[in-house]
This record gives structure tokens, sequence and C-alpha cells, in this order.
């Protein structure tokens, strides 16, 4: 016995040497060796699936290396040498001994396995008959030959079923099964074929040929015995889009002429569709003659008659071949079931109604699903299944006894404890589900829809399968995967709408009935809901979990998986589309009761009595190298949870509560993390299941990091600090982090991000993962960003950095490399640096000092520093670049001699900065993807643009900016075309989930509102030359004037969106006027037609504008930020909007004005902006097709006067606190600082020293910002009071009112929004449909202008005359314009009070 197990031992180790190793340098094995090893085979046995275990598969493969000789086909240079080395030839007695063995010994356990050694044997024998050396061998070939004639039938059976097998699985698609067939001239086919593929098709190799004559000649001559096997080798040949059409090209030539009568003998072959299809309408019509009434209990004791066993065999033999071509094939399929005679469908159909065995019935349904795979075939196979009732969805009257699937489950299937016609019935439902899914299902009959089905599906199959009896152990896992599919692809086309809440009656018979829901609304009450099945679902992950931790094979191990894998999609679909479900849920009012996912997830198991269901989620991430799928769904569920703070305190506990749970959990993460496969830009291609399996392995690792981030943002303890290693039980500053096994420290997550960064670093290269995955690098930058700057992990951090890791010196000395995520590492460790500064700074005259002796210091280098930093800021690379730009700027800002800006012009580099902006355009274009590219154009397009803004604020560098002709480069850039017009994105505040790259709208924003300011401050700065810059600027709105309406128009009111609309209406408001027409330069008509509709709509649009902010959209807009800001941060965010929405009614007014003023210096020929009313409508946001009435401007002058006084108290009260802010009570303090202090304890564990300062820096923000909001009160006012007087004096003093039936007003309201000037007695330019360009004064009534003297003077009351008075004597005494407020007071109390002579 041992000597025999030492035997054993010894052809084992031979056996895996020579499995790894190639047989071109490794000998085969000897005669003694293969002996041993041909006896071990004779004894082996199959699996109770009949397969090989692997040990002894791994055998049967050496034997058949022993036994290869293809080599010597392929004369290669080392081919004498393998020959020498082949014992088949050089030892004697090698050939009569394995031939004796294989051929006329005893018979093996396996038969099947014997004949496939044995063909191996036969095929070299017959390769080494052919060489020099070999002529001993023919008397074995002729023996063997003489055997194969004995046992023909019987080895050919089972030679072609082992072809069919063969070619039956081809998961890379490689279809080698194409050497089999070769294709006669009338079936040439479009694309190559064979193995020979990149050859174009002339004569086929002998090879092909030979085999392609085995299939057909043997389908001519097929004897009885091999028909079945002949058919199961057709169905693997077929195997493939290409082998599919010339399988049934093959059938389809070899039936009868299609003029045939059907009822007659078939003549043609028995291997053709028409012997097929003829002998199954046969079948059919036999059967349905015995077919009882839905009375008789047929499916309790169903008359099986007609079909023996072996034809039972023929026809699930032809049918899993027809399933097999229509499944590859289209064309088959559309021509099969396009047939007139033979009708296949129909009579699959027939047959599923007839009594037959549940077998045959299950092959039927998967080769309907097969037809049902196209859309046109699944929509009439819906109806069908309807008219059949093989699902029983609507109840005859007086029937007794249910009938159809439900009953063949429950007492057939059931009773035999198999299961093939239910699993076949959910495969049937999924490939329809997933082709088409008609909303009137079933209508006419019964309410439509789908829900039958569904819960037959849920009720009768899924929730029943757990307690059911299975012969096939396997067959419970297959059944849970066929269902959960169904379920999973309903959910996952479902999409929440309003009409799913509304409860909807339908008519059936005169009747009122309820209207079925869709699926996909019923399957996300019960994931909402403790429902039985949420609980089966999270009891399979349970299951699942436990059975993979086992790491032992066991029966239906793929399907478990497969099931368990839908389990997690199901869950992570309710996670993603609840909250829109719970909200129109919430605002239909119905009595419908549901609960958050994340909440349900929190509940108790009813197996382990433990919440434990989050965690059984977690599990799949350790095994996410051999399942990527569930470790990507678990991944993506962890994160969506991971966004709600209330569970995270608990999800640590449940994560720590058992060692040994907590130690695999952690693995889990890691395993992930340190994924080898894991590869960044692969595209979305399924086909390569390689490239798949990375991308997923990238994904899931995305997911992880983001479940990090955004975990470090909430209150501790937190996921992210567990999984990153810091103590969740103590505090997380007295965290001592160490290295993997030092002191029983386990690998974290930050270990693993760690090794992954530093990988490169030590090289001259840098870093490998910055070139390899950005994206995945800069986020493992931004994690350990948020372990530094985060107050109560920065001193773990930075120290286990500094000492064990030395991980700042070695990624700094790589600069160039460095990704966002690491630059704001570096802002952070600057920011630092610069508050230590600060303490350690002196008064302002200290700084002025040390300003001036910095300059001194740079100036003594004279041009030869210039000359380095300006080339470095034109051509250097991207870190150097941006370094050199700031350098630029702030030396510009203290540079009062404009030396350096000087050298900039005269040197050239100013305008090579200026050319360079279209060089930045296409990169640019980039950014505004979904998913950019690394941000570094972004960062050095904003550092360009700074730049040139300081530049421009001399009059010197904004004249030279535009003899550079920046505006007309500007004016190329198509960057700005590119404005996202998806609503997605335009939702305010909407950003990526992660927080760290912001959403493609603000980053056109970044792009744009640079240029904004610089036009702005060339505007600004060209006050001699102001028409020049004011021209250029208006052709850029002109070219983008499509940008620019969509902006005026949005209604988005975030703060970006305020912070275009301030810069561009400041713009407008210099550039979009009346001058512009007169600029010198010859125009012909049609130009200056054109650019004066171009002038006209921008001002018409920014009246728009103006009427959206002065009335109720005001406080809409401010109530919006409240309910989207966090709190910390509410107070200033506010302040922004207020002074943002400020300066755009200024803008706006100061348009206005100024137009009064270019239009005429008398009021009798004024442009008119505003119609004579001056009542205040209930909402003041008419539509812009109106022209706005003069009651808007009183109204945002009333709003103004108002404003000014709360703001005028506001920052008195802060100056009074400023000056005592030592004396101030701790709640104010503590008050004033919490906007100004982050992190976790916030301002308790700020000092009270420190807690002065901030208070006092506070105090200096809101004084600022309240002396901005001032100035822009009290100048809209002086506007708002201007236009009044204007508008006032042409309407009661010049304005000739006529009939009253000519009223204005009415007629007014029904006109295109326009503006009114005099223009030889009209009030133009109102263009109407019609095509008038004039509205008559005399449509002004007197009526109309008695009711605008009494409005105005109603509005313009006593109480705010004062009010404005008082605002004169607060602000503008001080100012040049005093009394101008006084003076305009006065008249239009004159205008009002007195009636025109």
């Amino acid at each position: 016995m041992a000597t025999q197990m030492a035997v054993n031992s010894g052809i084992h180790l031979n056996i895996l040497y020579y499995q790894h190793t190639s047989y071109f340098s490794t000998s085969p094995l000897s005669k003694e060796d293969t002996m041993t090893l041909i006896g071990h085979l004779e004894t082996v046995t199959a699996e109770a699936d009949g397969s090989l275990d692997s040990v002894n598969l791994a055998l049967v493969m050496a034997l058949l290396y022993c036994l290869d000789v293809s080599f010597l086909e392929q004369g290669t240079e080392d081919r004498e040498d393998l020959l020498q080395a082949l014992p088949l030839l050089t030892e004697k007695q090698y050939v009569a001994a394995v031939h004796s063995r294989l051929v006329e010994g005893q018979a093996w356990k396996l038969p099947g396995l014997q004949a496939g050694v044995q063909l191996a044997w036969a095929l070299s024998l017959r390769a080494v008959s052919q060489l020099p050396q070999g002529a001993g061998i023919t008397p074995f070939i002729a023996q063997a030959i003489v055997n194969f004639k004995i046992n023909f039938t019987l080895d050919l059976d089972h030679l072609m079923i082992l072809i069919g097998e063969f070619y039956s699985k081809d998961p890379f698609e490689l279809e080698l099964a194409l050497e089999f067939w070769c294709p006669s001239e009338s079936l040439q086919h479009t694309s190559l074929t064979g193995s020979f593929l990149g050859v174009p098709l002339q004569r086929p190799p002998h090879k092909q040929v030979v085999l392609s004559k085995f299939v057909r000649q043997m389908g001519d001559l097929l004897p009885a015995t091999l028909y079945i096997p002949y058919l199961r080798m057709l169905k693997g040949l077929a195997n493939g889009h290409q082998c599919s059409h010339y399988c049934f090209s093959l059938l389809k030539t070899n039936g009868a002429p299609h003029g045939e009568n059907r009822q007659a003998v078939v003549s043609g072959s028995v291997v053709s569709w028409e012997h097929f299809f003829h002998s199954l309408m046969l079948y059919h019509e036999n059967l349905r003659r015995d077919v009882p009434s839905a009375d008789s209990m047929q499916y309790r004791h169903p008359p099986i008659r007609g079909i023996t066993q072996r034809e039972l065999e023929g026809l699930t033999a032809f049918l899993q071949l027809l399933t097999t071509i229509i499944t590859w094939s289209e064309n088959a399929r559309l021509a099969l079931c396009e047939h007139p005679q033979w009708t296949p469908v129909v009579v699959m159909l027939g047959l599923l109604q007839c009594s037959v065995q549940p077998v045959l019935k299950a092959q039927v349904l998967h080769a309907l699903a097969a037809f049902g795979k196209s859309p046109e075939i699944a929509a009439s196979l819906w109806q069908s299944l309807e008219y059949t009732q093989i699902l029983q969805t609507v109840k005859v009257p007086g029937q007794r006894q249910a009938a159809g699937i439900e009953v063949e489950l429950n007492e057939i299937e059931s009773s035999c404890e198999e299961y093939p016609l239910t699993r076949a019935f959910c495969h049937l439902i999924s490939t329809l589900v997933e082709s088409a899914l008609p909303v009137n299902l079933g209508a006419g009959l019964r309410a439509p829809g789908f829900q039958p089905y569904l819960d037959f599906l849920r009720d009768s199959v899924f929730l029943a399968f757990p307690t059911r009896a299975y012969r096939r152990p396997a067959e419970k896992w297959e059944l849970a995967e066929a269902v959960l599919e169904v379920f999973h692809k309903l959910l996952r086309e479902y999409e929440p709408q309003p009409a799913d809440f509304l409860q909807e009656m339908v008519e059936l018979q005169g009747e009122q009935m309820p209207a079925h829901k869709p699926p996909g609304h019923s399957l996300m009450f019960h994931l909402l809901n403790d429902s039985p099945t949420l609980s089966l679902c999270l009891s399979l992950l349970e299951e699942g979990a436990r059975q993979l931790d086992t790491y032992a094979p066991f029966p239906g191990k793929k399907q478990l998986e497969s099931a368990v894998l839908h389990c997690l999609c199901l869950l992570e679909l309710a996670l993603q589309k609840e909250v829109t479900f719970m909200d129109l849920l919430r605002e239909s009012q119905t009595s419908l009761l549901v609960s958050p996912v994340e909440q349900l997830l929190q509940g108790v198991s009813a197996q382990s009595r433990r919440a434990d269901h989050i965690t059984n989620i977690a599990r799949y991430l350790y095994h996410s190298s051999s399942n990527p799928d569930a470790a990507f769904q678990s991944a993506k569920i962890l994160r969506r949870i991971a966004r709600y703070p209330n569970i995270q305190a608990r999800l640590v506990g449940d994560f720590t509560h058992d060692q040994v749970v907590s130690e695999k959990l952690m693995a889990g993460f890691v395993e992930c993390l340190d994924s080898e496969e894991a590869q960044e830009g692969v595209a979305a291609d399924d086909s390569d299941p390689e490239k798949r399996v990375a991308r997923i392995h990238h994904e899931t690792k995305i997911h992880i990091l983001n479940l990090l981030i955004t975990s470090l943002e909430l209150k501790g303890p937190n996921l992210g600090l567990y999984l990153l290693g810091y103590e969740v039980k103590k505090p997380v500053s007295s965290t001592n982090l160490q290295d993997p096994g030092v002191l029983g420290c386990p690998r974290s997550c930050l270990h693993a991000i760690l090794s992954l960064l530093q990988r490169g670093s030590e090289w001259r290269t840098g870093p490998v993962l910055t070139k390899q995955a950005p994206q995945l690098a800069e986020l493992f930058y931004q994690v350990i960003y948020q372990l530094c700057a985060c107050p109560d992990t920065s001193g773990p951090t930075m120290r286990y950095l500094r000492t064990s890791q030395d991980f700042l010196f070695s990624h700094l000395q790589h600069l160039p490399f460095i990704l966002p995520g690491m630059l704001l590492i570096l802002r952070y460790i600057l920011n630092y640096c610069t508050s230590m500064w600060e303490r350690l700074t002196a008064p302002e005259d200290c700084f002025s000092k040390l300003q001036r002796e910095n300059l001194a210091i740079i100036e003594s280098y004279g041009t030869a520093l210039m000359e380095v930093v300006c080339r470095d800021a034109c051509d250097g690379h991207e870190i150097g670049r941006m370094l050199a730009l700031a350098v630029l700027d702030r030396v510009l800002s203290i540079d009062r001699q404009c030396q350096w800006l000087m050298y900039l012009c005269n040197s050239g580099y100013l305008r090579v900065l200026v050319e360079s902006l279209r060089q930045d355009d296409a990169a640019l274009q980039t950014l505004l993807t979904p998913q950019p590219p690394l941000l570094k154009p972004l960062y050095i397009y904003e550092s360009k643009m700074a730049l040139l803004t300081r530049v421009a604020k001399t009059a010197q560098g904004a004249t030279e900016l535009l003899r550079c002709g920046l505006v007309g480069q500007l004016v190329e850039c198509q960057v700005f075309h590119m404005l996202p017009q998806n609503e997605a994105l335009r939702v305010f505040g909407q950003r990526d989930p992660s927080g760290f790259i912001p959403s493609p709208l603000e980053r056109y924003r970044q792009i744009l509102l640079p240029t904004l300011r610089l036009m702005q401050v060339i505007l600004t700065s060209t006050t001699t030359q102001h028409q020049q810059g004011a021209a250029q600027v208006l052709q850029w709105l002109i070219v983008h004037s499509d940008v620019i309406q969509s902006i005026l128009h949005g209604q988005d009111m975030s703060m970006g969106a305020l912070q275009e609309l301030s810069l561009l209406t400041a713009i407008i408001s210099k550039t979009a006027l009346p001058g512009a027409l007169e600029m010198g330069q010859e125009i012909n008509s049609a130009a200056l037609m054109e650019l004066q509709g171009h002038i006209g709509r921008f001002q018409r649009q920014s009246l728009s504008l103006l009427v959206r902010l002065v009335g109720t959209d005001r406080a809409r807009y401010l109530k919006q930020i409240e309910e989207t800001v966090s709190p910390g941060d509410l107070a200033e965010k506010r302040e922004e909007m207020e002074v943002a929405m400020q300066q755009i009614c200024a803008n706006i007014m100061e348009y206005c004005q100024t137009l009064l003023l270019q239009s005429s210096a008398e009021a009798q020929f004024s442009l008119c902006l505003f119609s004579p009313s001056a009542s205040e409508p209930a909402d003041v946001a008419v539509p812009s097709a109106r022209v706005p009435s003069l009651g808007l401007v009183l109204l945002l002058l009333k709003n103004s006067a108002t404003d000014f006084f709360r703001y005028h108290d506001s920052h008195r009260q802060s100056l009074n606190k400023l000056e005592r802010v030592e004396q101030l009570p701790p709640e104010e303090l503590k008050e004033l600082c919490q906007g100004l202090v982050s992190g976790s304890g916030g301002v308790e564990k700020v000092p009270s020293v420190q807690r002065n300062v901030l208070a006092k820096r506070r105090l200096v923000q809101l004084v600022n910002n309240r002396a901005k909001l001032l100035a822009l009160c009290s100048y809209t006012i002086e506007t708002c009071l201007f236009v009044i007087w204007r508008h006032l004096e042409f309407y009661l003093l010049y304005c000739t009112p006529t009939d009253p039936k000519d009223s204005l007003l009415p007629g007014f309201r029904g006109q295109p929004f326009g503006l009114f000037c005099m223009r030889d007695s009209f009030i133009a330019f109102c263009v109407d449909p019609s095509g008038s360009r004039g509205l008559s004064v005399s449509r002004v009534s007197q009526q109309d202008l008695e009711q605008l003297q009494t409005d105005v003077a109603n509005s313009f009351n006593e109480p705010l005359q004062r009010k404005l008075l008082e605002v004169e004597g607060l602000y503008s005494k001080t100012r040049s314009r005093h009394t101008f407020i006084q003076a305009l007071t006065r008249r239009i109390r004159g205008l009002v009070h007195h009636a025109k002579g």
C-alpha cells in the first residue's frame, strides 16, 4: 500500500511538472509512467453531475499531452529534436504496450473517457505513420480500424456527443466550430469563415473540406440509432453567429420543396426543417384531440399518450438545436417565425396546452424564449400567452379547478421534486420583459398589466422556493436565479412617475375595476417594507455569504452566486430610486406606508437574531477576486448607505462587535483596494471578460474611496475612521498608526492607499499610479488630505506620514506630476504655514515695508529674472507655468512703477499669453464632458486669466491687451458655446457625490467667470478708449448671444448663476448701447439692422431679469439658499447672495439710466422703457414677452429703501461690536465664530484668545459686506428716482392722450416685449407679430394718464419720501451726489401733484 502511494505521488509530481511546462522543452512521460497513468484512468468515475473532478481532469489532460504529436504539422526549427525525445518512436515496445492497453485491454469504468483516449491514440498513430521512423506502426492502425468497425455505432455515438459537448461552450466567441462548415457557392457568407480568418475565402483547406463532408454525409446516411447524437452534435456546431447561419442553411437545403403538401409524407432528409416542423405539427394534431376540458383536472393526471421515451428524447434534441440556432441568428429567427406553413410559435404554444411531459414543455418554453429575443416577435408572444392562458390570468366563469402552469408547479413538479417547466417559464418571461412589455397586456379580458405574472413569480415561485424539495440540489439555486433575474430586469427599467401613485380605474364588462400598477412599482413597494420578499432576499444574502466563506464546492454554487448578485442589485436599485419614489408617494397623499431601505437594513435577521444585514452585504467584498460583480454591488450599496450620519455610528458598532468578523471585513475592503486586476480607462465593453473584470475592480475601488471620503466628512465614529485604522472606541486623536503587523496593527485601507501611491515614488519618473490611474490617484490624495485637514486625525496622520512613510518628501520631489488631490494636501500645508505666519506678522505699515523690501530684492536681479519667469509662464511645465503665472500676478500687484508690466508688453510675452488662449480652447472643451480627464488645463487657464485681469487693472495694461487682440482671441474660443443644457446638471447645488470633482456646469462657470471678470475690468480701465473696448466686448456678446440668452433666462439662482448674471449685466450695461452703432465705421444697412436687433435683445433680456429679481422670486431664491446650504455656511452664503442680487439690480438700473441719457437730453424725445402703469400687481413676475410697467421701478425703489435701513442698522451694530469685542458675551462670540470653524468639536475647542480673533475677523467681514450693500442700495435708489422722473415727465407733460377705446394698457398687455421711444409722434420700437414697427402715441388715453398720476401719488407717498431723504442724510452727505435724491424727489412730487397745462 505504501509502495503504491509512493508511485502515485511520483506520477503526480511528473504530471504537475509536465502540465505547467510546454512539451517543447520537457519530454513526455516514459512508457512505465504512461502505463501507470492509463491504469489509474481505467478506474476513474465521474462526479454526481457527470463531470470529472479537478485532479482527474488534470490527469486526463496529462495523458493527452503524452499522445499529442501535433508539432509534426507545425514545421518548427526544433522538430527533429522533439522527434528524438518522443518516447512513441524512441522507446521499444512503447507503441505495442500502449496500444494493447488502450485497444485490447479491459473496459474502463467511463466508456466515454476510454473512447476519447482511443481517438487521441488513433490520431497520433496516423500522424506518426507518415514518418520514415513510423513504418512499423501500420499494423496497429489496421487493427484499430478493425476494432473500430466492430464498435462503429457505439463509438460514433460517443464521438458525436463529444463533438457536440466540446463546441457547445464558447465563452470567448472564437467560433472554432467553423472548421466543420465549408460553405458551397450558393451559401457564401459575406464575412470570412473557418479558423483561417484574415485570409479572403478562396479554396477551403483540406481539413475543413473533410470535416464539412463528415457533417453533411452523416446527415444523409443517418441510421435511427444515431439520430439523437447527430442532433446533439449539430447543436454544438451551431454555437455562434456564423455557425448558426451555416447550420440553418444546411437544415433548410436538406428539406423538401416548399410547394409540397405538408400532410404528405416528407420526401426530404430526416434532418431538415421540413421534417422537424412537419413532425411537430403531427404531434400537436394528435395530442390536442386528447386535451380534456378545464373541469377534468387535466393537470392532476395527464394522460400522456402518443409520445414514447425515444420520441421524447428526439423532440428534446430537436428543440435544443432549434433554440441554439435562433438564439444566435436573428435572420433564422425571423425566417422560421414568418414561414407560412410551419408556424412554429403557434404549434409550440399549442403543444403547451397538450398533456405532455414537463421536460418537453420546458424545452418548448426555452425555444419560445429564443424567438422572443426579437422585439417584434416578443410583442405577439405576450398576446399569445394571454390567449393560451399558459399562466391563468383570467378566471373562466363556472370553472371549478385552477389550470395552467401554477397547477403544474404545485402538483406535478413538486411531487417529482424537479422544476424544469417553472425554470423555463421564468426564462421566457425574463427574455420577454427585456424585449417588450406591453402596458395593455390582457386588455379587454381583465385589468391590463403584468401583475398576474408578477404575483405568480413572487408568491408561487420565489417565496416558496426555499421550502420545496429538490431531487437535484443545484436546481434550488437555479430556480432562485431564474426568478430573481426577472425581478432585477423589471426594477432596473422602472422609473417612478406621478401617475403610478394615483388609483386609476378601468372599465371591464361594464364594471369599474382598479388598474394594475407597473411591476417595478409593486417591487419597490415590497422592498420598501418589511415584506416576505425583502426578508427572503436578505436571507439569501446571508446564506450566500455563509456558503462562500466555506470555500468548498457544492451543487449550484454558480447559480447561488448569480442569485445573490441579483439580490444585491435589487437592493442597490431600491436605494437609488427610493427618494423619488417616496417623494411622489408623499405628494400623492395615498395611504401606502413605506420605509427607507437603509432603515430596513438595520432590522434584526430572523436567522441570526442580530442586526447584521449590512454586515452580510459587506462580507461580499472579501470575495472580490472570485465574485467581482457581487463585491462591486456591495460597495455601491455601502456607499449609498454611508450618506446617512445616523447609520454610521451603528455600522461601526456592528462591524467591530466580533473580532473575527471585524478583521475579515477590514481584509475585504483592503483586498478590493489592493486588487492588481483593476484598470482605469477601460471602455465599458462586456465582450472581453478580462477587460470587464478590470473595469469592475476599478469601479469598486472608486466606490470604496468615495465611501471613505463621505464618511470622513461626518461626525465620528464613522466607517472611514474604522477602515483607515483609527481609534473608534477611544478619542481619535489618541490613535497611534503603525505599519501592518507592528504591535498587532492589521493592514488597513490607509496602508493600501499609501502602498499604491508609493509605487514608483523612489524612481525618477515619479509615482506610477498618477500616470496609470489618475482618477484613482486623485481620490487617494483627497482621502489623505481630509485626514490631514481634520483636527482629530491631523496629528496621527502627519506623524505617521513623516516618521514611517516619509510620504510628503517622496511626493513633493516629483511636483510636475501633481494631481488636484495632491494640491489639496499642499494647500492644507500652505494654509497651515500661512496661519502661523499671520500670528507673527506686524501691523499694516510693517507689512507695506516688507513689500517694498521684497520688491527691491526682486528688482535687484534685473531683466534676467523677468526673462526666466516670463518664459516659464509661457512654455514651462504645467506646475512650473502655474507657479510662474502666480509670481507674475503677485509682482505686478506691488510694482507701482509698472516695470514688470512694461517688460511683459515690450518683450512680446504678453502677446504670447494672449494668443495661447486659442490653444487652450481644445483642452478646455474636454473638461466639459461628464467624466473629464485631468483638471490641469483648468488650473492653468485660471492662473492665466488671473494674471491678465491683473494686467487689465491699469489703463496701460488694458490698452495693451486690446492691442494684442485679447477679445478677438476670446471670440474665437468655442468652449463658451458648450454651456451644459442637461437639466440634471442645472439643479441647484448638484455636484459630484465625492464633492471633489465639480459638475460640468460648475466647470463651465470656472471657465466663463474669469473671462467675464477680465472684460469687466477692461471696460472699467479703458476710460479714454472706452468706445474701442466696448465695441470689441459687444462683439463677444453677439457671437455668444445664445449662451448669454440661456444664462439671462435661466431659472437657476445659485451663487454661481448669480455671479454670472452680475458680471453679464455689468458688461451689457456698458456695451449694449445705441452709441455702439456710432463707432465711425462704415456699416451696411443689413449689418446695422442685425446689430440693432442684438442690442435690442440684450435690452429686453435685462429688463426681463429685473422683473424676476424684484418681486416674489427674490424671497424664493433666498429661501432656496436656506434649504440647500449647510447651517454652518448659511449666513455667509446668504450675504453673498444678497450682494449679488443687489449688484444685478444696480447694474440693470444703471443700464436703464444710460439708455435714457443717451437717447436724448430732453424729455419729449426720450426713450421710454416702462409702460405708463404705476400700480403694483400681486405678482410682478410677468411673462418676458410683455413690457414691464413703471410700477416695477417703484417697487424696486421701495424695496431698496427698506433694505437700506436694514443694512444700515446691521452695519452700525457690527461696528459697535467690533469696538468692544472683548466685552461680548460668550454665546455671541460663539455665534460669530461658528462660520469660521469646521471639524468636530467646533468652537468649543478654540481657546478664548483665538475666539476673540475669529470674532473680530467675522465682524470685519460683516462690516465690509454691509458697506457694499449700503452703496448698492443708495445707487439703486438714485437710478430708480431718475428713471421714474424721466418717464413721468414724458407721460404727464408731453404725451397727447386720445379716445379711451384706444387705451394703451389693454392693448399693450397683448403686445410682445418692446422698448418705447419718441420718433415723430410715435412710441417705438415695438415690433408686434404683424410686422408693425410703431405704436401710436394716440393710443395712450386720458384715463391711462390719470390712473398713472393717481397710482404714483399713492405709491410715492409722504412716508416713502421721508425715507428717501433720510437715506440721503445718512449716506449720501459725504458723497459727491449730495442733494441728488432731494432734487429728484421734489421734481417727482411736483409732476404728480400738478396737472399738466
